[in-house]
């Protein structure tokens, strides 16, 4: 696909966000360029000028995504704190601060990556593996292993407490389905209290 260049539009704003809502609540199976022209109040014409298929407009949303999570994700992760637990609450701050910046994107790549990923080409494959080892090596480079218990391996206090935080995202994500994204957005305070109380207790498992 070539590059689109929507800037110069003045309705390029409600074009993205119009187009993000619309696949971030219905999937790329259920979206309508029809409810997109409607929301972004638009004319069928305009959006087929810059977009000739839906699919097209799918994947120019995820290729928008990867890079605003590269920038505002992934290339944030610099001089990791030494302390494990304390890095995985300044990785979500980290997120939690791009997902305030730009929800329209984190409502599209939540229903991204649990059910549109085979609609994509296969060179995103390799960008999103790229990120992922960049957000690994982050998470796992010169941890301060001091402070863990002495009588559990090191290696699996680290993998213990990693399975831990991924199983309470898990949970919670599944607790979340079906609530309008705007929603969790204004209780974001009451769900961050509760992580980190989590973290707390996994402390007082896993810390001497």
């Amino acid at each position: 696909m070539e590059h689109i260049d929507l800037k110069s539009h003045p309705k390029c704003d409600m074009i993205i966000e119009a187009a993000f809502d619309e696949f971030g609540e219905q999937g790329y199976k259920h979206a309508s360029t029809n409810r997109i022209i409607e929301r972004a109040g638009i004319s069928k014409g305009l959006l087929f000028y810059y977009f000739k298929t839906k699919e097209e407009l799918f994947v120019y949303l995820v290729e928008h995504s990867i890079e605003f999570f590269r920038e505002n994700y992934i290339d944030r992760l610099e001089n990791p704190e030494p302390d494990f637990i304390k890095r995985c609450i300044k990785l979500s701050e980290t997120k939690r601060d791009a997902v305030l910046k730009n929800p329209h994107v984190f409502k599209f790549l939540r229903i991204y990556f649990s059910e549109d990923k085979d609609v994509l080409p296969e060179k995103f494959s390799s960008q999103i593996a790229e990120a992922l080892s960049k957000f690994n090596l982050y998470l796992y480079s010169e941890i301060d292993t001091s402070q863990f218990r002495r009588d559990i391996p090191e290696k699996t206090v680290t993998n213990l407490i990693k399975w831990g935080i991924e199983g309470y995202e898990r949970d919670l994500t599944e607790r979340l389905k079906g609530i309008p994204f705007e929603r969790i957005i204004k209780e974001d305070k009451s769900y961050w209290l509760e992580y980190y109380e989590f973290l707390d207790n996994v402390k007082k498992i896993f810390y001497r």
